[in-house]
């Protein structure tokens, strides 16, 4: 493992999504005055923690992600309808919030990125991805999983329209792969 290419000043407990507290509530102010709002979060299921421990990279660490608002953003994650990918992660895989759980890793405002880019790369190289959780993301990993959970919404006419629209596009992206190999031979 390469050197840490930043100071750490802190790390949190591991604390359930189920409590999470806002920022401004007392606990967020008490685990931001400590250390500030700026590092990386990591989210992880309860069975895998003691395997973890007090270790930034793990394959059983479910999702890192940076922010500026450490509190503040993995608020997002607590609520049924929460807009992180944790929280769809949760939803589509009917895990109690009580048993995922996140901690803050804090360094400085100006080395948010490295810290993230670092984590993600050593994760990437020891363990062939960023984090174990890759439907959580919002990028490419997981437009499946939020597609998925989009159709929650929808009504049963909706529902319909979609899949007909599917199937349309499940029949262009075939001919396509059927033209693409047909070519190659």
């Amino acid at each position: 493992m390469d050197k840490m290419p930043v100071e750490i000043f802190g790390m949190s407990e591991w604390i359930p999504v189920s409590e999470i507290p806002t920022a401004a509530s007392v606990r967020g102010q008490e685990i931001t005055k400590k250390y500030g709002t700026f590092g990386v979060y990591q989210f992880a299921r309860i069975e895998d923690l003691d395997d973890i421990g007090d270790n930034l990279i793990h394959e059983a660490i479910g999702y890192s992600g940076k922010s500026t608002d450490l509190v503040g953003r993995t608020y997002a994650a607590r609520g049924q309808k929460g807009a992180h990918g944790v929280a769809r992660i949760c939803r589509q895989n009917e895990w109690d919030k009580d048993e995922v759980f996140v901690r803050y890793i804090f360094t400085n405002e100006n080395d948010i990125t490295d810290l993230e880019d670092y984590l993600h790369s050593e994760s990437e190289e020891q363990f062939g991805k960023r984090f174990a959780w890759t439907e959580a993301s919002a990028g490419r990993s997981g437009r499946y999983s939020v597609a998925i959970d989009s159709l929650t919404d929808l009504t049963f006419d909706q529902l319909c329209d979609v899949v007909g629209r599917a199937k349309d596009l499940a029949r262009q992206k075939a001919m396509e792969d059927i033209e693409t190999k047909l070519e190659e031979l």
